[in-house]
């Protein structure tokens, strides 16, 4: 038997199996396989409902990232120069 640690919307936070002389309010005998997070515990029932996942954001390029460009940039230009062509 396991019991179930609940969050407010009855979603799943996690399972841990019951201790003799241990009192439990939500106890069961099977839980699904794999991320239990992504269910709720509703009427005796479990019901997948995963959260949305967050959009990824945008991210400043790094130190490096920005170093390199910036080197890239610079061959580019002299390049242009031995090759004599102007912008």
């Amino acid at each position: 038997m396991y019991s179930l640690n609940l969050d407010k919307d009855n979603r799943v936070l996690s399972v841990c199996p019951c201790l003799d002389g241990q009192t439990y309010e939500n106890i069961v005998n099977s839980f699904p396989d794999g991320d239990v997070s992504e269910y709720r515990y509703e009427n005796g029932e479990f019901i997948h409902d995963p959260e949305p996942k967050p959009e990824p954001t945008a991210q400043e390029p790094t130190v490096e990232e920005d170093t390199l460009s910036m080197l890239v940039d610079h061959e580019e230009r002299i390049i242009n120069l031995e090759l004599g062509l102007t912008e």
